[in-house]
């Protein structure tokens, strides 16, 4: 089994592939704590399986989310596995995106991370004993154009848990930093008005977005591997690669998409 424990929470669940993955946890006979802001999608998953438990969170508000860690451990038990992929993807110029949208992005994206590591994965590294995945993106290393804000975020998760890595190297808690490029889910269409990046849309047009599906089975694969850091397709890896030795060429090649 990919997923350690008796015990697994989700953030982002209600869409995506947080909701996937929640769904997956839930069928392989894990209690499941499906944390997001979106009640009405929270409801529909827990209609599904008996053995999930659905609370309305921000992952933003550490309070918010000490007290949803302490309802989870009274209410289902101490949490195993941890997948954080709530985030939102706002797609505007920089100079088009406020000060305080573009701190709200960063309290969403990476400050929630910070909020789970700190309340989860400490108690697992207390314990010496735990699995934790973090959604970070290509999008914090691959740049983009009317992605800035976003992309800073994403920027900072990657590095944030990779450093967090190398500090935890001797416990036995696995860490796994999961950086996909653009997939097809509703994230993603929050990235395509008319301000956001047009090879955004396009691929989305085309039907070039990567599967969810498919991304959740390459971590999976990722999990059973113990890798560290997972790129979950070819396409994430050229990019990669791309991005650290032709970075010039790169981006010639992604203004050109934009125009």
């Amino acid at each position: 089994m990919s997923y350690i424990g008796s015990v697994g929470l989700v953030t982002g669940a209600s869409s995506g592939m947080g909701k996937i993955i929640a769904l997956r946890m839930a069928k392989q006979g894990m209690k499941v704590a499906a944390l997001d802001t979106n009640q009405k999608g929270l409801e529909e998953i827990s209609r599904k399986y008996n053995n999930i438990y659905s609370l309305v969170c921000d992952v933003s508000s550490y309070e918010e989310v000490s007290k949803s860690i302490k309802d989870i451990e009274e209410n289902i038990g101490e949490i195993e596995s941890i997948v954080h992929a709530a985030a939102i993807m706002p797609a505007k110029p920089i100079l088009s995106t406020s000060p305080n949208k573009t701190m709200n992005l960063m309290d969403i994206n990476y400050g929630g991370t910070v909020n789970l590591v700190h309340s989860v994965v400490r108690k697992m590294i207390e314990k010496d004993s735990g699995q934790a995945i973090f959604f970070g993106s290509i999008a914090g290393q691959v740049l983009n154009t009317g992605l800035g804000p976003y992309s800073a975020t994403k920027s900072a998760v990657n590095t944030y848990v990779e450093i967090l890595q190398h500090e935890i190297k001797d416990s036995g808690v696995h860490i796994m930093l999961v950086q996909p490029n653009a997939v097809d889910t509703p994230l993603i269409n929050q990235a395509l008005g008319e301000e956001g990046p047009k090879n955004i849309r396009a691929s989305k047009e085309t039907g070039r977005l990567s599967d969810p599906l498919q991304i959740v089975k390459s971590i999976e694969k990722g999990l059973r591997k113990k890798k560290l850091i997972l790129y979950p397709n070819l396409e994430a890896k050229i990019l990669t690669l791309a991005r650290r030795f032709f970075p010039k060429a790169l981006w010639s090649i992604i203004e050109k998409s934009n125009e």
